[in-house]
Formats: C-alpha cells, sequence, structure tokens
C-alpha cells in the first residue's frame, strides 16, 4: 500500500472515531429522544383522537351475538358450505370469465388493471403502447374458435399468411390463414373482431 493511500485510511479511521464518539454524547441522545417523542404527539393529536379510540365523535356500536351468528352462517352457507354441482359451476365460470362479457361490462365500469390497454393507448409517454399497437397478425400462428354446425364450438390452430386488403391489424382488413391439415388457404375478415371477442387467441404471444 502506497504512503498515500495509509494516509487516507488513517484519516478515514480518526473521522469514524470522532462520528461514533459525537453520537454518544448525552445532548445528542436528548435531541433524539425529543424527535421521537414529538412524532409520537403527532400521532395522539386531538384530531386523531376524533376519527380514532375511545373519543371518536362517530363511534360504531358492536353488533350483537346473534346478528353476528346469523351472518356467519349467511357467510359459511354462500362461501364455504357448497354443493360439488356449484364448485364445478364457480370454477367453469372463473375460467370462461376473460371471454364472457358479463364480466367484461362489469369491468369497464371500474377503474382497474383491466383498463390498462386503454391506458397505455392513451398515453403516449409509456413505452408500452408502442408494443400493444405494433402487435400484428401476419406470420403469426393462431388458435381460432369456430361455431360447428351443431352449435357447439371449436378451436383451430393456423398461420396468418397473407394480407390481402387494408393494412395489418386495421378494421375490415382481410387475411389469409391456412389451418393445420388444410390444403388451401381461408380468406376472412373479421380477424380483429375476433381477437378483441377472445375467439382468436396468438399462440407466439406471450
Amino acid at each position: 500500500m502506497s504512503s498515500n493511500h495509509d494516509k487516507l485510511y488513517q484519516q478515514r479511521k480518526q473521522c469514524i472515531a470522532k462520528n461514533n464518539k459525537s453520537k454518544d454524547k448525552k445532548e445528542i441522545k436528548e435531541r433524539r429522544w425529543k424527535r421521537k417523542v414529538s412524532s409520537l404527539n403527532e400521532c395522539n393529536s386531538i384530531s386523531a383522537k376524533r376519527h380514532y379510540g375511545k373519543e371518536s365523535m362517530q363511534t360504531e356500536s358492536d353488533v350483537s351475538e346473534e346478528e353476528l351468528t346469523k351472518l356467519k352462517n349467511k357467510f359459511q352457507k354462500n362461501n364455504i358450505e357448497l354443493t360439488t354441482s356449484e364448485i364445478i359451476k364457480i370454477e367453469k365460470d372463473t375460467k370462461m370469465q376473460v371471454c364472457s362479457k358479463k364480466w367484461k361490462d362489469e369491468r369497464r365500469k371500474r377503474f382497474t388493471a383491466s383498463n390498462l390497454g386503454n391506458i397505455l393507448k392513451e398515453n403516449p409517454i409509456l413505452k408500452t403502447r408502442r408494443k400493444c399497437s405494433q402487435l400484428k397478425f401476419l406470420g403469426r400462428r393462431i388458435s381460432h374458435e369456430w361455431i360447428e354446425e351443431d352449435n357447439s364450438s371449436k378451436w383451430y390452430s393456423g398461420t396468418v399468411t397473407a394480407v390481402l386488403t387494408e393494412l395489418d391489424r386495421a378494421d375490415g382488413a382481410e387475411y389469409e390463414v391456412l389451418y393445420d391439415g388444410d390444403d388451401e388457404p381461408h380468406i376472412l375478415h373479421y380477424l380483429l373482431e375476433d381477437y378483441r371477442s377472445c375467439s382468436l387467441k396468438c399462440l407466439d404471444v406471450l
């Protein structure tokens, strides 16, 4: 170690010793203790006591034991003591809620994470907006829901091979889609609409 480094090391050692010594002084400790007491007094101020504690101006009375028992029984009946058919129905509704119109309408009424896409599009500063607007169909692997003749739904996988009219991702744009197992491609003009209604998924987008 050079003499310059040795000198800096000794100076730093002395500074640490002085700092520790000053912290142990009685007046320093008293000031620290007074700061803590003042912060406690602010929490126990008159305005705080008006909203919380025994001196609250808007006290809420406790429910009676009989009413509490009714509330507990109602909660257990509606949320815990469920039949097998009710549990299966809840699981099915939960899995399908992403594509449920009723669920979407309810979520739109609330300012939650479901509105993230609209918020990103409205805010040009966020970098994620570019990723949302650049999601294209051309060349992507898709899974498409089709309605069969017996009104049952079935998902088909395929590849979007070409854009025939308009720009990619534009309303009314026609696409050429080659589904797995088919020799000839299909011409479709409602990919964007199906994507918005959750009946089309991009398999290569995480």
